[in-house]
């Protein structure tokens, strides 16, 4: 008896860290569901949200069976497809699924590939973008193709913080700089799945009340939520040496033993800037220096992001204010301004995956 394909949401996306409640049971024999309830940010995927997402099967050959849009159906944990498919005859398939629906997609035998994706420019508007890819064949999936969904973006987070009694800081906004716009993901690479483009952008976040910095992490997001942007390596802004330097750091006379020390900076490399207002306990200006209330003050620092974990950066102002930020355009441009540099605790996590089922 032929079986048309239905997908059922088995779990969805959730940081490490959140809890999960977990209700599993049989169907009438036929089917396991789950449901859950989970606590998650506005920026990831949670079940309620995934309403739909995109499907490409191919045969063994390459060849295209089907690409469809499969939908939650109405009050139900259930996915359907305009069309119903059944499984051919002693073939495996493989499923490529994504979300959200996006244009640039090549899935077909020779590619399976997305060119140029681009997140939102408004941190608010950006969502995550999740893949599944599955090779089976309808004796190993007797009880539905399990697809596990992965991020395939990084989740970028900032906060901040102010114990030094001595000045009183204030952040209006923040920018994150020299980011790689754009990049092209392979589905199925089976080492580095993003290249990124050599094409920079800033994401700015303006807050609409300025956020006074005390004791405790105050999030410096705006409310927007985290950013979700192009996995990528990048070096840290500053000046790189001249190659007449670099030339000065070769071995002396051995031609066996010649070397050209890597940069550790690029004048177009990454950096988070901060709008910000400090003053001394006594209301004395420290920064911005001119009659400008704000000024942008720089923390240098590499972006090493990998897809599917979220990067949270902690920035002390309470020994430092940083740098002066290229957006000052001056002659201090790259200079200390109070103290040691701004201490950041840059850490990392993953997330979990979500699971979804095509039951043929």
């Amino acid at each position: 008896m032929k079986k048309s394909i239905i997908l059922i949401l088995l779990a969805t996306l959730a940081m490490v860290s959140c809890n999960k409640d977990y209700v599993v049971h049989k169907n009438n024999g036929s089917k396991i569901e789950i449901r859950t309830a989970i606590d998650t940010r506005a920026t990831e995927i949670k079940e309620s949200d995934l309403q739909a997402f995109s499907v490409t099967a191919l045969y063994e050959d390459g060849v295209t069976y089907f690409e469809e849009i499969f939908t939650r159906e109405a009050g139900s944990i259930y996915f359907v497809s305009d069309t119903d498919y059944y499984w051919p005859a002693d073939e495996d398939l493989t499923f490529i699924a994504y979300y959200p629906a996006m244009e640039n997609v090549t899935i077909n035998g020779e590619e399976k590939v997305i060119t140029g994706y681009t997140p939102d420019a408004d941190i608010a508007q950006q969502i995550d973008f999740i893949t599944a890819v599955k090779k089976t064949n309808i004796e190993d999936s007797a009880n539905g193709v399990a697809l596990e969904f992965k991020h395939q973006l990084s989740q970028i987070e900032v906060n901040g913080k102010n114990t030094n009694k001595g000045y009183t800081i204030k952040v209006k906004a923040i920018r994150l700089n020299n980011v790689a716009k754009s990049g092209d993901f392979d589905f199925v690479a089976p080492m580095v799945n993003w290249k990124q483009s050599d094409e920079l952008t800033s994401y700015e976040i303006e807050f609409a009340n300025e956020i006074t910095l005390g004791d405790d992490l105050a999030s410096l997001m705006g409310g927007k939520g985290n950013a979700m942007l192009i996995p990528q390596t990048r070096l840290p802004w500053g000046i790189t040496p001249s190659d007449d330097d670099a030339a000065a750091g070769e071995g002396s006379g051995d031609d066996d033993d010649q070397s050209v020390e890597e940069p550790t900076s690029d004048p177009n490399g990454t950096y988070i800037a901060f709008y910000i207002n400090a003053v001394t306990e006594s209301g004395s200006k420290v920064y911005p220096r001119d009659n400008d209330e704000y000024g942008w003050v720089a923390l240098p620092i590499a972006f090493n992001w990998a897809a599917g974990y979220k990067y949270t950066y902690n920035c002390d102002f309470s020994e430092g204010l940083g740098v002066v930020a290229p957006e000052e355009e001056g002659d201090e441009e790259g200079e200390e301004i109070f103290g040691n540099k701004i201490n950041v605790d840059a850490s990392f996590g993953g997330w979990t995956y979500s699971s979804t089922t095509l039951d043929f």
